[in-house]
C-alpha cells in the first residue's frame, strides 16, 4: 500500500471510489486539500462512506451540492474557499463517471469572487518592514518569492535543496520548481534571497541538523527528537506565519499613524464550521 493509503481517513480506507478519484491528483498539495474537502462533504451529508455519495439519484445529489454551496456561504466563507470546495467535489464526480449534473447551475449557487484589497506590489519599505518582524526562515521565504515569482505551493511540494543550483558569478540561485511534475520550470532568486537563504540553511547546520539533497529548503519548526528528520513546511503553516508577519506589520503601522488597533475577527476556520454543525 502506497503512503497516501497509509495516511487514509478511515471514511475513506476501503472506498473504491476515493481511490479512483485521488489516484488522479497530479500534485501533493492539491491531494491534500481534496481529500479534506470531500470529507467535509461527507460529514455534511452525514455519510460514513464516500461510495454512497455516487449511489444517489444525480437530481437529489445536484441539490445535494447546490444546498452545501448554501451552507458554505452561511458559514461566511470566502468564495475562493467555496469555489476550492466545490472543484473538489466536482473531481471525485467526473473520475467515477457521474457526468450528468449540470454545473452551470451549480456554479451559479457560488457567490462572486471578490476583491477586497488593492492589487498591488509591496513597497521597498512596507517589504523592509516585514523583513524586521520576521523569523531568519521567514525572511528567506519572504525574499525567495518576491525575487523569484515562485508559488507558495512550490515551497510546500516541497522544494529541496538538489532544487537550488548555485551560480556563484551572479551570488544567485538557479531553482528548479515543481521539480518531478510536468509542471517543472526553472526560475532564479537575487542575492538578496539567496543571502538569507544561506543564513538560514548555515543556522540549521549550527543546530546540528545534517543537511542532504533531499532535505527541504524550509522545513517545519525544529524538534529536538526529529532534528534529523525534517518536514517540509505546509501551506497552512507559511499561511500562518506570513498571517502573524503581516499583523505585526500593520499594527506597527497604524501605531506609526496613531490611530486604535482592530482586533482579527470572523477567521475562515474550516475545522470550527464543521465542529460547530456535526
Amino acid at each position: 500500500m502506497t503512503s497516501v493509503s497509509k495516511q487514509l481517513p478511515s471514511l475513506f480506507s476501503s472506498s473504491a471510489a476515493y481511490h479512483t478519484f485521488i489516484n488522479t491528483c497530479r500534485s501533493p498539495v492539491t491531494r491534500r486539500h481534496y481529500i479534506k474537502s470531500l470529507e467535509y462533504f461527507m460529514k455534511y451529508l452525514k455519510f460514513d462512506n464516500c461510495d454512497r455519495i455516487l449511489d444517489i439519484d444525480p437530481k437529489l445529489l445536484q441539490m445535494n451540492v447546490c444546498d452545501y454551496i448554501v451552507f458554505l456561504k452561511s458559514r461566511n466563507l470566502a468564495p475562493q474557499s467555496i469555489a476550492a470546495y466545490v472543484a473538489a467535489i466536482r473531481k471525485f464526480l467526473d473520475m467515477n463517471d457521474v457526468i450528468t449534473l449540470n454545473w452551470k447551475k451549480i456554479h451559479s449557487f457560488q457567490p462572486e469572487p471578490e476583491q477586497r484589497n488593492e492589487d498591488r506590489p509591496y513597497t521597498h519599505q512596507e517589504i523592509a518592514t516585514l523583513l524586521s518582524k520576521a523569523s531568519p526562515r521567514d525572511r528567506a521565504i519572504i525574499l525567495l518569492m518576491i525575487s523569484s515569482g515562485i508559488r507558495v505551493g512550490a515551497l510546500a511540494y516541497p522544494l529541496q535543496l538538489r532544487d537550488l543550483q548555485s551560480i556563484d558569478k551572479y551570488d544567485i540561485y538557479k531553482i528548479t520548481v515543481y521539480r518531478k511534475s510536468s509542471s517543472r520550470y526553472y526560475t532564479f532568486c537575487s542575492p538578496e534571497a539567496r543571502k538569507e537563504i544561506d543564513c538560514y540553511l548555515d543556522w540549521r547546520r549550527r543546530l546540528g541538523e545534517q543537511l542532504k539533497d533531499d532535505s527541504p529548503v524550509f522545513r517545519k519548526t525544529f524538534d529536538r527528537f526529529k532534528i534529523q528528520r525534517p518536514l517540509p513546511v505546509t501551506l497552512f503553516s507559511i499561511g500562518w506565519n506570513m498571517n502573524s508577519v503581516k499583523t505585526m506589520w500593520t499594527k506597527n503601522i497604524r501605531t506609526l499613524k496613531g490611530e486604535p488597533d482592530a482586533t482579527q475577527t470572523n477567521r475562515n476556520n474550516a475545522v470550527s464550521w464543521i465542529s460547530q454543525v456535526l
